[in-house]
């Protein structure tokens, strides 16, 4: 067999028979060099074009027939042959899986031709019946088979666009078994993708379904795979280009839960950090095989192992994330106490100012103040959607001492004390590695971040909507002849009681002037709602200032704040909190 160039190979739809029955067309052209000092005219040859069966012991599979022009032959010269060829209808033996693979006489040829290797079909002579050769020609020619290799087509650069739009991600389930599908997390999006269809296949086709696996990659390191092995649903339409440009193929796939595998937590860490701060977009490389289901004028035919390289924008987080969250505490409900610690459930209403949307069956994040760990936050069947999100159920543990040690407990007294005196105060979440129990490469990666947040005021009784809220402490009366003093009191707890062990106590005047001090050992409740406290002795500083402000506003009210020491008790966890207030509105009777 000579050497040989195919210059050309384009396939197109053509009409087959009557009824509008419509096939694929080839035309060909393929050149030679003549060696020999020999010139002829040959007539119109015919001839098959066969595909390799599963097994060599096995009959070549025929798929096309085809007719050559006339061909003429000069000594010592190149020898141009052209051909069309006509594809009537695809054997189910062509299609059917081989017994020792999955993989089809079709797949084994479209897997090299697609990756750009050479692929093989078999020519096998047949008499034209024209009448242009002798019979003994013709006899020849049905006795000869060659093999031809046309070249494979690299698909670089083939994807113009890629998007992935309305995100949703899944995490796992904490009682699945590490290691096994549905212990990754999942996601969710519509894939829209803009292909360029070469300009020598120029036939109609749809796109029904695809499904894919591939490498996720960023700035060239290797993070995670993507793994979609359920036929997703697709739909595609031909973009047309005008004059000479090349025509796109547009094809919309929704996605549903696609397992992704993280192998990299440093990686993954660093596009987490990019996205939540680096306040630009990232691109991730896609290196996947994609499989498709395509419908032609032949019929559905699956083609597998579809070599795609793409870049896919992932959208940043808003600069202003963390502020936007804007979270509030609803209702508060404790669930139960130890002497260290107490474990609460809250409803949170909070925004989702991304354009993510995420399903977590579970998840914990640990709360820390200055590197001490005073608790931890979990959610459970949480469905986070964009924008508002009202009601979110959340538990909570806060026992630092049992977590940090005295270090951690010191360091949460101060933090409850400045909350409690209605003070600016902020916490920082933390992600651990069993944060997401199925999955720890997650909870590694999102431990890298640390999240400080605003402590979220809670909604006590009283508080119109929008209100920051006037306090724990929102009055005082006192009463000069039986020296006491009365407080107005708002617990955010809606069905528990909260116990006031002890206080040590001094009211001031314009901050600095004693007005009296409170020392009271005998406990008293502090019920959910607005509540007054008993009446409570107060030693009067009846030698400063303070006290005379006091006697002049008696019929009226008065600025005062307050220090104290107050030890408090909740079921069985017992704390002493420091309290500094403000401003409290004061009346003064007799």
């Amino acid at each position: 067999m000579p050497e040989y160039t195919i210059n050309n190979l384009v396939f197109h739809d053509v009409p087959v028979g009557d009824g509008g029955q419509m096939g694929v067309g080839a035309n060909v052209s393929v050149t030679a060099y003549n060696r020999l000092p020999v010139g002829l005219t040959v007539p119109s040859l015919g001839f098959e074009v066969l595909v390799a069966n599963c097994d060599a012991s096995q009959p070549n599979i025929r798929v096309a027939s085809a007719v050559s022009s006339t061909i003429e032959i000069h000594p010592r010269s190149n020898v141009t042959v052209e051909a069309q060829g006509t594809i009537r209808e695809l054997p189910a033996s062509l299609t059917k899986a081989c017994p020792s693979s999955e993989l089809s006489p079709l797949d084994n040829l479209m897997k090299r031709y697609l990756n750009g290797q050479d692929a093989e079909v078999f020519v096998h002579g047949k008499a034209s019946g024209s009448g242009g050769l002798p019979d003994w020609i013709g006899s020849l020619i049905e006795s000869i088979t060659v093999p031809i290799q046309f070249p494979g087509r690299s698909l670089d650069g083939f994807l113009r666009e890629f998007a992935l739009e309305d995100v949703d991600f899944k995490l796992p389930s904490p009682f699945a078994d590490p290691g096994r599908p549905d212990s990754k997390p999942r996601v969710s999006g519509t894939v829209r993708v803009l292909a360029a269809i070469p300009a020598d296949l120029n036939i109609n086709v749809s796109v029904s379904s695809l499904r894919a696996s591939g490498d996720l990659v960023f700035r060239g390191s290797k993070f995670g795979e993507l793994r979609v092995d359920e036929w997703q649903k697709a739909t595609s339409s031909i973009v047309h280009k005008p004059g000479n440009e090349e025509d796109f193929l547009s094809v919309t796939s929704r996605i549903r839960d696609a397992p992704i595998d993280i192998l990299d937590s440093d990686t993954f860490s660093e596009i987490l950090q990019e996205l939540l701060l680096g306040g630009k977009d990232i691109m991730l490389d896609v290196r996947a095989n994609v499989d498709v289901k395509v419908s032609t004028v032949l019929g559905d035919v699956v083609i597998r192992g579809v070599p795609a390289t793409g870049k896919v924008p992932v959208k940043h987080v808003p600069g202003d994330t963390l502020a936007a969250l804007n979270p509030q505490v609803g209702e508060v409900r404790v669930l139960s106490t130890s002497k260290t610690g107490v474990h609460i459930e809250a409803s949170v209403n909070m925004t989702n100012p991304t354009p993510y949307t995420a399903w977590i069956p579970y998840m914990s994040i640990h709360m820390t103040k200055n590197q001490h760990l005073l608790g931890e936050a979990v959610a459970k069947e949480m469905r986070l959607g964009r924008g508002d999100n009202s009601n979110l159920v959340v538990q909570a543990t806060w026992d630092p001492e049992s977590l940090g040690g005295p270090p951690a407990r010191a360091a949460a007294r101060r933090l409850l004390s400045s909350y409690l005196s209605g003070k600016n105060t902020t916490v920082t979440l933390r992600a651990h590695r069993a944060s997401v129990p199925a999955c720890p490469a997650v909870g590694e990666a999102l431990s890298r971040l640390n999240v400080t947040l605003s402590t979220p005021r809670l909604k006590l009784p009283g508080d119109a909507d929008g209100d920051a809220g006037r306090g724990f402490v929102r009055d005082a009366t006192f009463h000069i002849l039986s020296s006491t003093a009365t407080f107005t009191l708002a617990s955010p707890l809606g069905r528990d009681t909260v116990h006031v062990e002890r206080i040590n106590a001094t009211a001031f005047f314009n901050h600095t002037e004693p007005v009296g001090r409170i020392l009271h050992d005998e406990p008293f409740d502090v019920p959910p709602g607005l509540s007054r406290t008993p009446r409570l002795p107060v030693d009067w500083s009846a030698d400063r200032v303070g006290f005379g402000k006091l006697r002049d506003a008696l019929g009226g009210t008065l600025k005062l704040d307050a220090v104290a020491d107050v030890t408090v008790r909740l079921g069985r966890w017992v704390e002493q909190v420091n309290y500094e207030g403000e401003g409290i509105g004061a009346r003064v009777s007799l």
